[in-house]
């Protein structure tokens, strides 16, 4: 901490807004203190005087004893001097707030401005009230605000000859009239002797061009995106018997299988909808490979989704399935991700990743589509399943080995994405399987962040169980005119299919009744019993 002394003994005044203090003590010569509270070397006192206050406060006795005299006297240019002896002379130049003993030539004056102006003549450190000292010869000292005015102006008291306190007149004038110019005239404000800063004129805020910012950026988007390799969706060739339907053969049909309702989301445009196959020949009879696989797994018919959403998807649209659990939704987004990896004009081998994404809730479920997966060996296509949980570094090695399809739960696949190990820009089909639940359990940060990287011309399914409005909201932001196929109705608060009872009971008959309920249900079939406390 700097104590405002010199190395060379000089005084130095230390000046606030309301009052200064003049501190003289010894410096390093032959009788100086190093301090104002330590002892004097040679035995000298060391003095304090206040400005306002014209009394001295001493301590500190000497080190060899002794009386020491303070002198109140008159130095040669008639300034106030204090004497300290101790075996010597040390002389000190000081001002005393007390009454002045100048000599002949002597003047002093007092000087009134505004408080805020202070700070303006002491300057950082009193470096400027040092220099205009030096300038003009004078002593300035700062006083205390002025009463009469409450403490609007301040007392600057100038003493020294009857030229040089004229003269530190004129430059405060002129400093203060000057540095007033200099801030385009800007006054200060506020009472009590309290310094306002000069307030300069705020700097006018650019204003953003939207317009063009979304220019740029949609400028910038296409430049990355079309380094892509090339895409093909469509990969469907309409059978005859299916193309030839009736619109009244396509309205018994859907409404025959739970209802089928087939519908562009967010247009009006009814045309372009293909109508639904009715077998899997009538699909897949191109691929005869697929077909052996679907005879394998002993399926006779198609269920509804399937009938609908197989031409979809193969047409190349963005699908909205809104269906039950267990009405093959996974077989309908499966098979036509096997053609569309298999058909890409890109070799398989030149390909920087995977070309199929599924992003599932759950590990359960993931974990359940991967299963669904390897029932299908259709051109050796392989897949990974990425979840919490898992062994980190065994699917880490399958993905650097190389797949073409990746089933992930969503913070699993955006580690290994931020880590660098799976590059979801090669992704060409992507599917959101249980979208609803995904954001029922607080994954739209992590869905959204993933599709940023995702090509924009992808194809894109999404599949749930009920249509709230914040999966119509995903789906309106990352769709291209999706189709939406809905099985059964729109009111999916429950499954239609299924007979559900309701019996209000006290807490201690739950049991009882369930073990009856138990007993009664036994080898007729499928039963599900759920309790819950009922709150009124």
């Amino acid at each position: 901490m700097n104590d405002g002394w010199n190395s060379d003994g000089e005084s130095r005044t230390e000046y606030t807004p309301i009052y200064s203090k003049t501190f003289a003590r010894g410096g390093n010569g032959r009788s100086g203190a190093t301090g104002r509270d330590y002892r004097n070397r040679h035995g000298g006192r060391n003095s304090y005087t206040n400005n306002y206050k014209s009394e001295v406060r001493e301590s500190g006795q000497g080190i060899r004893g002794g009386r020491f005299e303070h002198n109140r006297g008159q130095n040669r240019d008639g300034r106030n001097c204090q004497e300290y002896s101790s075996g010597g002379r040390n002389d000190r130049e000081y001002n005393s707030g007390g009454r002045n003993d100048c000599g002949m030539g002597c003047d002093r004056t007092e000087v009134l401005i505004k408080a805020c102006d202070v700070g303006k003549i002491i300057g950082k450190g009193g470096t400027k009230i040092r220099e205009l000292q030096n300038e003009s010869g004078a002593h300035i000292q700062v006083g205390k605000p002025c009463d009469e005015d409450f403490g609007q102006t301040t007392s600057v008291i100038l003493s020294g000859s009857v030229d040089s306190v004229a003269k530190a007149k004129h430059l405060i004038e002129d400093f203060l009239n000057n540095f007033s110019s200099k801030s385009d005239g800007s006054s200060c404000s506020g009472t009590g002797g309290t310094e306002t800063a000069v307030v300069e004129p705020e700097p006018q805020k650019p204003q953003i061009d939207w317009a063009k910012a979304s220019r740029i950026f949609e400028e910038a988007q296409k430049e990355r995106w079309s380094k892509c390799p090339p895409l093909h969706k469509d990969f469907y060739i309409e059978d005859p018997e299916v193309a030839n339907m009736l619109p009244e053969e396509v309205q018994r049909f859907r409404k025959a299988n739970n209802n089928i309702v087939v519908s562009y989301v967010f247009d009006e445009v009814e045309s372009g909808i293909p109508n639904p196959v009715q077998t899997f020949e009538q699909c897949f009879a191109h691929y005869p490979e697929i077909l052996e696989e679907i005879y394998k797994q002993n399926f006779e018919v198609p269920s509804p989704i399937q009938c609908q959403a197989w031409p979809v998807l193969l047409k190349g649209h963005d699908l909205i399935g809104i269906a039950q659990t267990g009405t093959g939704k996974t077989l309908a987004f499966l098979l036509p991700a096997l053609i569309h990896i298999d058909m890409q004009p890109v070799p398989r081998s030149e390909r920087r990743g995977a070309n199929v994404l599924v992003m599932a809730p759950t590990r359960e479920l993931a974990l359940q589509i991967e299963k669904e997966v390897n029932k299908y060996n259709y051109k050796n296509i392989k897949c990974v399943c990425v979840y919490g949980g898992g062994n980190r570094r065994e699917q880490m090695n399958i993905v650097a080995e190389g797949v073409e399809i990746i089933i992930a739960t969503p913070g699993r696949l955006n580690d290994l994405v931020l880590a660098g190990i799976i590059d979801v820009t090669s992704i060409t089909y992507l599917v959101l399987d249980e979208a609803d639940r995904m954001l029922d359990m607080g994954f739209e940060p992590q869905i959204r962040k993933v599709l940023l990287d995702i090509r924009p011309d992808r194809q894109t399914i999404m599949t749930s169980a009920t249509w709230p409005e914040g999966v119509r909201r995903l789906a309106q932001s990352y769709m291209k005119n999706p189709i939406q196929v809905f099985i059964g109705t729109l009111d999916l608060a429950a499954v239609h299919s299924v007979t559900q009872t309701i019996e209000i009971v006290e807490e201690d008959d739950k049991y009882p009744l369930q073990e009856s309920h138990a007993k009664v249900s036994m080898g007729t079939g499928s039963n599900m019993i759920g309790s819950k406390p009922w709150k009124t």
